[in-house]
């Protein structure tokens, strides 16, 4: 199944791509985006928080789509690979993990590549909320 998804950060997403148990979604770095004069200036380089933001974007709009709603409560790995520039059109895959008998949420691998290799490599958790009620509520 392929779906258009929300723009999150400085990225802007095209689509993503769902199987039973992996997600791709596929964003341009918008060359505008407003952290890039002070991150660094004179050599612009995409925030790491900003791929995490968009690791935990893609989980839980997948997560959304299959009726559960999910908050990131952990990032159990983390490691930055190469710089992410201006204009990097990414590829962010999440594997989901089979629970663990203590499991309360949703465990999975994420790989953030550009076109010149592997960006980042996380572990990241996220636990199940209650819907919202009425009202929105929650």
């Amino acid at each position: 199944m392929t779906v258009t998804a929300p723009s999150l950060l400085g990225l802007s997403s095209r689509t993503v791509e769902f199987t039973d148990d992996t997600v791709t979604a596929l964003a341009t770095v918008d060359p505008g985006y407003e952290a890039f004069p002070g991150h660094y200036p004179g050599f612009p380089v995409f925030p790491g928080v900003g791929l995490i933001e968009f690791a935990d974007g893609t989980v839980t709009a997948d997560q959304a789509r299959r009726g559960r709603a999910v908050e990131l409560v952990g990032v159990e790995l983390c490691r930055f690979r190469e710089p992410v520039f201006p204009g990097d059109e990414l590829t962010i895959r999440v594997t989901y993990h089979a629970p663990r008998p203590d499991d309360t949420g949703v465990r999975s691998t994420v790989a953030i590549d550009t076109g010149r290799g592997r960006a980042a490599d996380l572990r990241i958790v996220h636990e199940h909320r209650p819907a919202a009620g009425p009202g929105g509520a929650g």
